[in-house]
């Protein structure tokens, strides 16, 4: 589980590499998953996870990856990766809205 979960954060991270349309894609992906769980980054997305069940992040991709990081907490393993995506993610997201969040 811990290498399916890296090799899904890498394609995040290959996705988001260029402008380009799978960047969009994903971009509008994580958009719409943050305001289904009403969350705001994702460490709130990966503590939402973690009281969900398994089967209760099987809406799209991010979802299912927060959940998987916080099913088999490799934070500590993988922390410099999330957290070099989490801020690349959110400041793409900060000049995509603008500023309004």
């Amino acid at each position: 589980m811990a290498v399916l979960t890296q090799e899904l954060l890498l394609h995040a991270k290959r996705c988001m590499r260029h402008e380009d349309v799978s960047k969009k894609i994903m971009l509008a992906g994580l958009n719409r998953t943050l305001d289904e769980w009403l969350c705001y980054s994702f460490v709130e997305l990966i503590e939402e996870m973690e009281l969900w069940k398994w089967d209760d992040a099987t809406g799209d991709f991010w979802s299912r990856l927060m959940m998987m990081i916080a099913f088999i907490t490799i934070k500590s393993s993988l922390v410099p990766l999330i957290e070099g995506l989490c801020a690349q993610i959110q400041e793409l997201r900060f000049e995509i809205l603008g500023g309004l969040r």
